[in-house]
């Protein structure tokens, strides 16, 4: 539900924030790239203290602050109020429950399988996507961008938090078991001891910049896609129904995507599965970027999405490939501070695009180029994995 309501609906709210605040396309489209500054700037902390103390506390606290944080959107007044409240209230309470928890928490349940586990709990990611693309919009249209953002702010107290409260558990020895839910022979398992290591120690990590590269190209060019499809959409002529079909079904296929890729990890590589994955996003963004008809869109978000579903589960399964569970969290909030400068070019200069050319065109040929030098940076990517 957190991406869903921030990362998907954002799309929705786009164009009329922009009406309504009367700021330009540009303004409101870059207050989501601060949204993911806000988000990398606290990764290291989020990923040292999920190291040392678990995730499920602070999840408990994001789903707060991100409840908090639409309630503050619901009544701005400006565009600062817009990067106040969603660039910075909410960003926080959604990088304490995003891939950084998550990860680290499947992957100290889960060794064997480890891929398909990680693709498996993050389909809602994508089916909250999918469901707020038309959520969304029927929101907007009946009670405003306010009355959607004002409905938001319930979901994380009354979905989120009694989910957490109830279920989550930050690793297996807390309940006396091992990993892939095998039963502790000992009376009294420990805890793994907390990996000591510093964010400096982390970026002198080679493999770790290059993993940065291939993630960031990636989640520059969906990101931006995703951001800005809905509105493609809407200046070709379609209707916003219509939009929010192209918006959904490509959230539904990245849904599929996000098991799909992380079965293809456990029985080929990730490496493997990360060059089908970026082969199906550009032979979709091809099709939305021609897109004559409405069914050449809806096909190109279909095969987009597919790709694209499968890229945090993926940053997740080739982190912990190369530098174990333990240090699972530095080292993706290590990547995602690596990453932070291409994250915060894509959606702003696609709307830049936009407001210049009145068309996303460009930038998405742009994007196409993205993904070739992710390609290029793939070969660089070493294929071994570290003993646990």
């Amino acid at each position: 539900m957190t991406a869903g309501t921030t990362f998907y609906a954002y799309g929705v709210l786009l164009k009329p924030l922009s009406e309504d605040l009367g700021a330009s396309r540009f303004a409101v489209g870059s207050a989501l790239s601060v949204f993911t500054l806000t988000g990398s700037l606290i990764g290291p902390l989020i990923g040292r203290e999920v190291d040392h103390r678990g995730a499920r506390g602070m999840m408990l606290i994001g789903s707060v602050i991100m409840s908090a944080g639409f309630l503050m959107l619901a009544r701005i007044e400006g565009i600062a109020g817009l990067y106040l409240a969603f660039a910075g209230v909410i960003a926080i309470g959604a990088a304490l429950l995003g891939p950084i928890t998550n990860t680290a928490l499947v992957a100290n349940w889960f060794h064997r399988m480890r891929g398909t586990a990680l693709g498996i709990s993050q389909i809602g990611l994508s089916l909250s996507g999918m469901m707020m693309a038309y959520l969304a919009t029927w929101l907007v249209t009946s009670y405003g961008w306010r009355g959607a953002v004002l409905s938001f702010s319930a979901v994380p107290i009354i979905i989120v938090v009694p989910v957490i409260a109830g279920i989550v558990v930050n690793r297996p020895q807390d309940r006396g078991l091992l990993p892939d839910g095998a039963a502790s022979e000992a009376d009294d398992l420990p805890s793994p001891p907390p990996q000591q290591g510093t964010l400096r120690e982390a970026l002198r990590e080679r493999e770790l910049w290059l993993i940065a590269l291939l993630i960031g190209l990636n989640f520059t060019s969906s990101g931006s896609v995703i951001g800005v499809v809905h509105s493609h959409a809407t200046d070709l002529g379609h209707s916003p129904a219509e939009a929010a079909g192209v918006l959904s079904l490509l959230a539904g296929m990245a849904a599929l995507g996000k098991p799909l890729f992380g079965s293809l990890a456990d029985r080929l590589s990730a490496r493997s599965a990360i060059a089908l994955s970026m082969s199906l996003q550009v032979s979709g963004l091809v099709a939305i970027l021609l897109a004559p008809t409405y069914p050449v869109i809806l096909a190109g978000a279909l095969t987009f999405g597919l790709g694209c579903g499968g890229l945090i589960p993926l940053f997740g399964i080739l982190t912990v490939a190369r530098f174990g569970a333990a240090r699972l969290g530095r080292m993706m909030g290590a990547t995602m501070l690596l990453m932070l400068p291409l994250q915060l070019a894509g959606l702003p200069f696609a709307t830049a695009v936009f407001d210049r050319t009145g068309s996303y065109a460009p930038a998405f040929v742009t994007f196409l180029v993205l993904y070739a030098l992710a390609a290029i940076t793939l070969t660089r990517v070493p294929s071994g994995s570290v003993e646990e």
